[in-house]
């Protein structure tokens, strides 16, 4: 419909879960790799604390400076308006997001904030702080815990993201994006088609 108006497309797919299953099913669907490291990060005292307006409200603000600061250093510096942070803020003051925080010790490690509509909720962004990456793994265990999270409060999807694989005619992904999202693939979720319009 749209090259009509002389549009192009590109198509990527996304992963999504389907929170339906059993947690058997959830599980097994996971690659032997993911259960591993997720294993590991417990094993090594890594704990996930969740913030939103109904949990751990009262650090909701402290943790969620935190995680922009955190995003700051892991990019080199300031990516996107003070704006989006806000209205990110916001969504999780209004019931809209919430943020998971992975813990050694009372140290933050890593970071992922989810927003949410109805039934659905999405891995929106994550930053790891690097110095404590390689050994504890914590972004595994961070996913892992946010998929049950929604499960076990009636959610019915959750998109991990995108999964990149090459360059295509009018996006060329990084190296980074497609290692993202090979981690990201093996969640076991389905692959649904997100198409694009330039």
């Amino acid at each position: 419909e749209l090259h009509r108006y002389r549009m192009h497309y590109y198509v990527h797919n996304t992963i999504v879960m389907d929170l339906n299953l059993d947690y058997d099913s959830l599980n097994t669907n996971l690659s032997k790799y993911q259960r591993r490291y997720i294993r590991r990060s417990k094993e090594r005292g890594v704990k996930i604390n969740i913030f939103n307006s109904n949990n751990n409200a009262d650090k909701l603000k402290e943790l969620f400076y935190k995680f922009q600061s955190a995003h700051a250093t892991a990019t080199g510096g300031i990516t996107r308006p003070q704006l989006t942070w806000d209205c990110q803020y916001k969504r999780m003051l209004n019931e809209e997001a919430t943020l998971f925080v992975a813990f050694v010790d009372e140290t933050p490690v890593s970071y992922l904030y989810c927003t949410e509509f109805y039934c659905f909720a999405i891995g929106a962004s994550q930053v790891n702080i690097k110095e404590f990456e390689k050994f504890y793994s914590p972004r595994h265990l961070l996913e892992w815990t946010a998929i049950l999270y929604y499960k076990g409060n009636g959610f019915k999807y959750y998109e991990v993201g995108e999964r990149f694989y090459g360059p295509q005619l009018l996006y060329i992904p990084t190296e980074k994006e497609i290692s993202i999202s090979d981690f990201k693939e093996f969640f076991g979720g389905v692959k649904l088609p997100k198409v694009y319009w330039i």
